[in-house]
């Protein structure tokens, strides 16, 4: 596998995305990281494992992203490299059930585990705008919306049987849930930890 850096990224997307237009001044962003860095610091800013791209011409702009065979955040996280393909062929399933709800994808590179998507930096997390105690009062509508028909017209209510197996079979993800599952466990305790939370002390009130 061929691995994608910041400097190469031009020279990509001339041969394998030309219709983005390099004519003019391109900017490039490689997420999570601080002016001057190659590789993103903050974990929460650019996502734990993926290295991702911002690519922008003051007129397109796009986001090329990367599963590399180990995590972002921790080299000795060993990640299968068909994740990403995975990733690419949910948007584009979401993508033709939901588009208002699901960015869309312009190109994949199998081989390398790359593919280019549509950049929606202008929306904010919804994580962050209700930490902040922002009201948003169509977000319970917008995600039963999102939940219902993305679960609905991949289920056998709307499928035939033997497609919904092989969709199922397609998508089943075993490798990267436990690696999810045990980050968010992990997180977990360290963040009790930290609070100085002890098990302990709870089982001594019961």
């Amino acid at each position: 596998m061929w691995i994608l850096e910041e400097g190469q990224i031009l020279p990509y997307l001339r041969s394998h995305y030309p219709v983005f237009d390099q004519s003019g001044p391109v900017d490039i962003q490689c997420i999570g990281a601080l002016e001057g860095e190659e590789k993103p610091r903050e974990p929460d800013e650019g996502g734990l494992i993926n290295y991702i791209f911002r690519v922008s011409n003051g007129k397109q702009s796009v986001i090329v992203k990367q599963g590399r065979s180990a995590s972002r955040k921790n080299d000795k996280i060993v990640l299968p490299i068909w994740r990403n393909r995975q990733e690419y062929e949910t948007l584009r399933l979401r993508h033709a059930i939901v588009p208002q709800y699901t960015p869309e994808t312009y190109y994949v590179d199998w081989e390398n585990a790359i593919f280019l998507m549509e950049d929606v930096s202008d929306l904010a997390q919804v994580r962050k705008l209700l930490c902040s105690g922002v009201m948003l009062p169509r977000l319970a509508e917008q995600v039963g919306e999102f939940v219902a028909a993305s679960t609905f017209y991949c289920s056998e209510f709307y499928l035939e049987a033997d497609l919904f197996r092989r969709l199922s079979a397609r998508f089943r993800n075993s490798d990267m849930r436990s690696i999810m599952e045990d980050w968010c466990s992990n997180s977990l305790l360290t963040g009790m930890r930290a609070s100085g939370f002890a098990a302990t002390s709870c089982a001594t009130n019961l």
